[in-house]
Parts: C-alpha cells; sequence; structure tokens
C-alpha cells in the first residue's frame, strides 16, 4: 500500500514539474515582455478596449482592485518561475532554501523598485507644480516594467544555465555562484561568448514565435471565427463588481498561458541548442575523452 502510494506521488510529481516546465521553465513568459500585444492576440479586442477604456475613465474605482490581481498573479509566476529553474536539484532541501533566498532578493528589488517609483512620482509633481513640465508618469512606470521584468528573467535563466553543472552536488546556490566566478576569471572570453550565445537564442526564439503568431496563429484564428461562426478569442464583460474584475483577470491570465503553451516547443529547441554547446560541459567532456585516451 505504501509503495503504491509513493508511485502515485512520484508520478504525481513528475506531472506537475512536466506543467511547470512548461508554462514557467526556462525564459517562456518572456515575450510578452518583448512583445506585449502577444498576450492580446487570444483576447477579443473590440471587449478589452471597452472593459480598459472604462477602467480608466467612469470605472476608475475598479482600477486598484484590477491592478492588485495583476500585480499578485505577476509576482506568482515569477516564484513558480525561478522554482522551475530550481527543478534540476534533486534534493528537496536545497530546492526550498534556493526559493527563500529567492524570496528574499525578490522582496529588497521590489522595495528598491518602489523607491524609485516613489521618486519618479514626486520629480513628476515637483516639474509639473512648478516649471508646468508634463512628465509621462504612465509611460515611464509601463517600461519600467517591461524592462525590470525582462531583466529579470533573462538574469536568473542565464544564472540558472551556467550554474546547472554544479546544482546536482549538493551543494548550496552560493557555492554554485562562487564556481561559477572561478570559472568566469579563467575564462572570460567563453563566458561572454556563451552569454551573448543564450541572449542570441532567446530574442531570436521570441522574434520567431511573434512572426508564426503574426502570419500563422492570428490569421488561422480569423479564419475560424469567419469561415464557421467559432470565435476563439476570449471575450472580456463589463465588469460590475469584483467577481466581474476577477474574471476578467482571469481571461488575461488564460491568453498568457495559452501564449506560453504556443511558445514552448520553440523554447525547448532553444534549450537543446544551449545545453548542447555550453563550454563547462565540454570541457568536463574534454577533459574525459583525454583520461580515456591516456
Amino acid at each position: 500500500m505504501e509503495e503504491t502510494l509513493k508511485a502515485e506521488r512520484s508520478k504525481l510529481r513528475l506531472v506537475s514539474e512536466g506543467i511547470i516546465k512548461i508554462f514557467f521553465g526556462a525564459w517562456n513568459g518572456i515575450q510578452v515582455f518583448v512583445y506585449p500585444t502577444l498576450i492580446l492576440y487570444m483576447l477579443d479586442s473590440v471587449s478589452l478596449v471597452y472593459w480598459f477604456s472604462n477602467l480608466l475613465t467612469i470605472k476608475q474605482y475598479h482600477l486598484p482592485l484590477s491592478l492588485f490581481l495583476l500585480i499578485l498573479f505577476y509576482m506568482g509566476f515569477l516564484i513558480v518561475k525561478f522554482y522551475s529553474f530550481s527543478l534540476e536539484r534533486r534534493d528537496p532541501d536545497l530546492r526550498r532554501k534556493d526559493l527563500v533566498r529567492f524570496l528574499l532578493e525578490l522582496h529588497k528589488g521590489l522595495l528598491l523598485i518602489l523607491f524609485v517609483a516613489i521618486m519618479i512620482f514626486v520629480l513628476s509633481s515637483f516639474l509639473s507644480y512648478f516649471y508646468q513640465i508634463q512628465v509621462p508618469q504612465k509611460r515611464i512606470y509601463a517600461h519600467l516594467f517591461q524592462y525590470i521584468s525582462l531583466t529579470l528573467m533573462m538574469f536568473y535563466y542565464i544564472q540558472s544555465v551556467w550554474t546547472k553543472p554544479f546544482k546536482n552536488r549538493r551543494i548550496s546556490y552560493s557555492r554554485c555562484i562562487d564556481y561559477m566566478i572561478i570559472f568566469a576569471r579563467k575564462n572570460i572570453a567563453t563566458v561572454l561568448k556563451f552569454t551573448g550565445f543564450i541572449a542570441l537564442v532567446i530574442f531570436s526564439s521570441v522574434k520567431l514565435y511573434h512572426l508564426m503568431f503574426t502570419y500563422a496563429v492570428n490569421p488561422a484564428v480569423s479564419f475560424v471565427s469567419s469561415a464557421f461562426g467559432i470565435d476563439l478569442r476570449l471575450k472580456l464583460i463589463d465588469a460590475g463588481s469584483s467577481i466581474d474584475i476577477f474574471y476578467n483577470v482571469m481571461m488575461i491570465v488564460i491568453s498568457f498561458f495559452i501564449s506560453n503553451l504556443l511558445f514552448y516547443p520553440i523554447v525547448a529547441l532553444g534549450q537543446y541548442l544551449i545545453n548542447r554547446f555550453h563550454p563547462i560541459k565540454l570541457k568536463v567532456a574534454n577533459a574525459e575523452t583525454k583520461t580515456q585516451d591516456s
């Protein structure tokens, strides 16, 4: 009986880890921050514009709750994404320690971001009041959010790639970083080249996905809608209550997951290329070959 339960738990764990890798693994999700329109293709444009226009005009009192729910999902996405990087570890205790360390770093980063946002608000208010200079706060905040998100995902993914060869040696994340720094000092050119290669693979995959979605997926969805009368796009509703707001936010979240699901095959191909040319693995393989030859 106990063995059966263990086997079922093991299967459930493998399935859950597979789902996490598909929707949150590697750089999956970064595409909507490079091309924000990718998350909107699966949403009905009329209902989306209507809802947003109401949020910014006659129903501004719904805006705080909408932003809170979106930010809550965004924070959860970042946490699960970092957890997906630690799935390579076989030791659950080390996974938990890595996650706790990330949460502490995330909170420190949030405090810094909050401070920057407050300073932007104070500066714009000062310029507007004393010099009648209007600073585009909304645009600045939008770009700040976009670039910070890109930086976070790129940084932690590249860090996870470099530390991957050390993670399964039952050592802490900080020691993995130390080993990586030692390797970088001795092989600075290799580190720069491979890091550039990772960035090239990531942005090339995003561009490829954007082209695929623009010229294949989006026209296909429009064709199905016009030919068969089946609208595959998700529709938002006129939010009149908190439940309606939650529904609309969930539609955006579902659209995001659909985008990640369609992006996953390209991500998997990119991951294969990155793992194939990992310089630390290549050095280990070359060393083993020389040992066998000797």
